[in-house]
């Protein structure tokens, strides 16, 4: 951390510093919310990628389970 930034000088009971230019411009950054579909399907996270692999690995547990309980041989 710069010496720049943790200076600050006190101005009519206002605290100044190296931050002060960023304040103005953060209510103009809005985060874009993503949605369900964009976040989770066409991820390249690889965190969300292994929430993918993972609740696809439980359904074909479970498909697989149930299919050999229920499964119709005579």
């Amino acid at each position: 951390m710069s010496n720049e930034a943790t200076i600050q000088h006190s101005t009519h009971g206002h605290e100044t510093g190296a931050h002060d230019s960023h304040e103005h411009h953060e209510h103009a950054h809005h985060e874009h919310k993503q949605h369900f579909f964009t976040k989770y399907v066409f991820s390249q996270d690889h965190k969300i990628i292994s929430r993918q692999f993972l609740v696809t690995g439980i359904f074909w547990a479970i498909a697989g389970g149930l299919m050999s309980v229920f499964s119709v041989c005579s």
